[in-house]
């Protein structure tokens, strides 16, 4: 009897491993420190440290000196996004193809001059023509976003050395705080661009994705620098080692504590405007991607005429604004290997893992 109830224990804890380790990868997705050399322990002098720094802030932010795009961008534009075309030049050729026009009517014209119904037809010709640059524009890309939608705290994105006081070198825990913030990024933009993925593997023109422009994308700070990770007032679930809840949070109660050392929880605010019929398949996107949960959703209804005129475009769908809460989940069981000594400390996890 004591053999069996041995071998019962050893196979719950064999399926128990294989649980937490299938987990585990679909929650990293294989990724890992976005610079080589700096996590979880920086070079051994503080030169060499310093250096590395700067580097890895450049990565992040960009150079103005060999034009080379930050990262954010680099990576919204791997999701499929894209920008409004570029307002100077199809205003001039615009304008040219008005004065063409015109000089043409008033040269066809008796009096030597475009009468109304010559004008209007001209003003119609040109907003077709307008709309259908625009148009054209949008087959380029899967849907509206640039690094300008991003924020939520001071460091997301993070200032460039040029804009920090007295061009001071990042601490090695806020470089932690970059990471976490673009894998939290990387996860988001993976179910928009699931979302935008068609039945046979092929990305999405914005016109007919479901997602079509990232109005905003706001997330909160990781409390490295605000002092204890608790979110709220943590409610157990009635002990056995079960990870407390705290349910005036939000639906699910998850809450990053230091009493959970399981996982972190962030959270995100995102303004879409997407294709209503679609909303459920984006929804379904943050759920099957990662570990996310979309727990409060608003639909405010707009007038697409008035984005149109900016340059927009979303196709003939029903749009409608979508302002998601989600949740995150970042599992401890592969992030803790990244974090600094500090960063642990300040998180409240053991350092035995």
């Amino acid at each position: 009897m004591t053999e069996w109830a041995a071998q019962q224990r050893r196979e719950r804890l064999e399926q128990t491993n294989s649980i937490v380790a299938e987990a585990t990868e679909r929650n990293r997705r294989a990724r890992g420190p976005l610079v080589e050399g700096l996590y979880p322990n920086p070079p051994g002098n503080d030169a060499a440290t310093k250096r590395r720094m700067r580097e890895y802030l450049e990565f992040m932010t960009g150079s103005s000196r060999s034009g080379e795009p930050s990262w954010y961008q680099r990576t919204l534009q791997e999701a499929g996004a894209g920008q409004l075309p570029p307002a100077g030049a199809l205003a001039q050729a615009l304008s040219e193809q008005r004065e063409r026009d015109e000089a043409i009517a008033s040269a066809e014209s008796e009096q030597g001059q475009v009468d109304a119904e010559r004008q209007a037809q001209i003003d119609e010709n040109l907003v077709s023509r307008r709309i259908g640059e625009y148009r054209r524009h949008a087959q380029g890309f899967s849907f509206y976003a640039d690094q300008s939608v991003l924020g939520g705290h001071p460091l997301f994105p993070p200032p460039s050395m040029e804009a920090r006081s007295g061009a001071q070198v990042p601490q090695h825990e806020e470089g932690y705080m970059w990471m976490a913030d673009a894998w939290l990024l990387e996860d988001i933009l993976a179910a928009v661009r699931a979302a935008n993925t068609g039945a046979g593997g092929e990305r999405t023109e914005v016109e007919l994705s479901p997602v079509k422009r990232i109005v905003s994308l706001s997330i909160d700070q990781l409390p490295l620098f605000s002092g204890g990770s608790d979110q709220g007032g943590a409610i157990s679930d009635g002990g056995r080692g079960r990870v407390p809840r705290d349910p005036s949070v939000s639906i699910t109660g998850r809450i990053s504590s230091d009493a959970n050392n399981v996982y972190d929880v962030r959270r995100v605010e995102l303004e879409l405007i997407a294709s209503s019929e679609s909303l459920p398949r984006v929804i379904e996107a943050f759920h099957n991607t990662g570990m996310m949960t979309v727990t409060d959703l608003d639909l405010e209804e707009f007038d697409p005429w008035e984005d149109l005129r900016q340059g927009y475009v979303y196709g003939n769908e029903h749009v409608v604004k979508a302002s998601m809460n989600i949740e995150v989940i970042s599992l401890r069981s592969w992030t803790t290997q990244f974090m600094p000594a500090t960063v642990k400390q300040i998180l409240g996890v053991s350092n035995n893992r």
